[in-house]
């Protein structure tokens, strides 16, 4: 009698065991999952703080060309037009960009509400 019980108690640690080890896996893929998403929105949210610092950068670049008007023939006083700014290829070649960024592009245009000055856009493509 004592024996059967033995051989029943034997196939309960069996099952529990792996009820343990179930329970171990699932809860060990939630926490993977939560650290995969909480990864995925650190970098993304790195990239926007880069993307903002690109676009002060590129902004301030336009206004000191302006105010040293070293090379009237690219950036010039009046008129509308673009200029982009990336790693290479582009019209401003910045080799010091974060890799997320592609690249930025400015828009300057005349101000119609205050004459003499001009309205500088950046807008930056990020990955």
């Amino acid at each position: 009698m004592a024996n059967q019980r033995l051989y029943v108690n034997k196939g309960m640690v069996l099952i529990l065991v792996l009820v343990m080890i179930l329970i171990a896996v699932i809860l060990s893929n939630v926490i993977l999952t939560i650290m995969s998403n909480q990864e995925k929105l650190t970098h993304h949210k790195v990239t926007r703080i880069q993307a903002i610092y690109a676009a002060q950068a590129a902004a301030n670049y336009a206004i000191d060309k302006f105010r040293r008007n070293d090379n009237p023939a690219t950036w010039p006083l009046t008129g509308t037009y673009s200029r982009t700014m990336c790693r290479a290829s582009c019209t401003i070649n910045e080799p010091s960009l974060p890799p997320a960024i592609k690249n930025v592009t400015l828009i300057i245009n005349n101000s119609v509400s205050f004459p003499g000055t001009r309205q500088i856009t950046a807008t930056v493509y990020f990955q």
